[in-house]
């Protein structure tokens, strides 16, 4: 037997971040004669060039779409209605270029406004933690864009000789795949198969939790963790075609099918500023009606397989409230993901599949473990309500010896190990052959 404990430090996208600030006297905030492209280009020097894409995120120029807006509304707007409806509208309209800019594959983009105004649209330290944002909302996210550099900073007001700051300016330099428009239509539809496939294993009837567990496994069965990070590892190409990716490929997929369903599924993005390397984790959010759930498919992708080859699958990370994955290393919550929903009903893995003990009886537990084995898995596994009860459980089936016992008495008599999670009070045991030490 050996005893693993359940960690893993995984990387979402390698994103090269640059933080600059530049003095513009002479570059004002808004659309005007001083913020021309030729001048941009001399402010800003080595960042941009005369094909660089300028976006500006400006109320300017917005009372037609305003007044269309007002139009589909059948109460009058409040100002601060008015102020609202024009910020989506700049956000829109921020994204529409910019998306139209990578389906272009342009080297370039800037884009320049206030940063509250652009939310999380287009951010500098890492534009793909939002799930609304402008690489996340286009339907195949960017599986042809291989890498980006960002440079961010400030630009002083108009000629003002005060340190005052008007707007931050994002100069983004993309590196694509050498994909031409045909290969990119043709990837679309691969994915589009794989997809395709995974739900052909969903049951007509299944409810939402049934879909989740279905693609969660299916995706778990078909795709490797790429410790290597390879092309595509961090996109739908990768996780659904090439079945080699990291994290972000996980989510991307799980998202992307789950919608595909019609489901409410977002990614989620541990927040940048409390990870000291540069690195970054991903998950899903789950939706419906007024509640929420959090399942990180990459997690529970142990790597690991029994005698017969069969993936062993894990479900420690299925359906996990806020509170319980924000406690868990890389899942620091984003700013812009709160949880505004509670969660009622029993979509977590163990409780759902009735796998909680608030007390530990050995009895019990073994015939927890017996119902599992005997209906086929080839990973038992039992959750315990607290960390006393959990502590009680370890002493009595790993410092007496007692699991070997109770998988004896279940009529296991195949080689076995066994795996601790003690962040969620998790105790399992794989049936096969001993894995390799993670």
């Amino acid at each position: 037997m050996v005893i693993i404990n359940r960690r893993r430090n995984l990387f979402l996208y390698a994103v090269v971040v640059f933080s600059a600030v530049v003095l513009l006297s002479a570059c004002g905030g808004g659309k005007t004669e001083s913020n021309s492209q030729k001048e941009l280009q001399e402010v800003l020097g080595e960042y941009i060039d005369q094909d660089t894409r300028i976006i500006y995120a400006e109320y300017d120029g917005l009372d037609d779409d305003l007044a269309a807006y007002k139009e589909t509304c059948t109460e009058e707007l409040t100002e601060d209605d008015e102020k609202y409806a024009k910020r989506g509208l700049m956000q829109q309209h921020v994204q529409s270029e910019f998306q139209e800019a990578l389906r272009n594959r342009e080297e370039k983009v800037c884009v320049i406004g206030w940063i509250n105004s652009l939310g999380g649209y287009v951010n500098s330290s890492n534009p793909l933690a939002y799930d609304n944002g402008v690489f996340r909302t286009m339907p195949y996210s960017t599986f042809w864009m291989k890498s980006f550099e960002c440079v961010t900073g400030w630009m002083l007001k108009g000629d003002s000789d005060d340190d005052t700051y008007d707007n931050r300016y994002y100069v983004y330099t993309f590196e694509y795949y050498p994909l031409n428009d045909d290969e990119i239509r043709d990837i679309e539809g691969r994915i589009d198969q794989a997809a395709d496939e995974i739900i052909a294993c969903v049951p007509v009837d299944a409810d939402l939790w049934q879909k989740c567990r279905y693609v969660h496994d299916e995706l778990i069965r078909r795709t490797e963790y790429d410790h290597n990070f390879e092309d595509h590892c961090h996109d739908l190409y990768g996780a659904l075609v090439n079945h080699k990716t990291v994290c972000e490929g996980y989510a991307l997929a799980f998202k992307y099918i789950l919608n595909r369903m019609g489901e409410d599924c977002k990614v989620v993005v541990s927040s940048w500023d409390e990870q000291p390397d540069s690195t970054t984790h991903a998950w899903n959010q789950i939706n419906e009606n007024t509640y929420e759930s959090y399942i990180d498919v990459t997690w529970d992708d142990l790597g690991y397989a029994d005698y017969n080859g069969n993936e062993i699958i894990g479900y420690d990370y299925f359906g996990l409230t806020k509170e319980e994955i924000e406690q868990i290393e890389n899942h620091a919550f984003n700013e812009l993901f709160t949880a505004t929903y509670y969660d009622p009903k029993p979509f977590n893995y163990y409780r759902h599949e009735a796998l909680m003990m608030d007390s530990y009886d050995e009895s019990w537990f073994t015939q927890l473990f017996r119902q599992q084995y005997e209906d086929g898995y080839n990973y038992l596994t039992v959750r315990f309500d607290n960390q006393e009860v959990y502590q009680e459980a370890f002493r009595s089936l790993v410092d007496e010896g007692r699991i070997s016992f109770i998988m004896g008495e279940i009529g296991c008599s195949s080689e076995f190990w066994y795996l601790t999670n003690e962040n969620l009070n998790i105790f399992s045991v794989g049936i096969g052959p001993l894995p390799a030490s993670p």
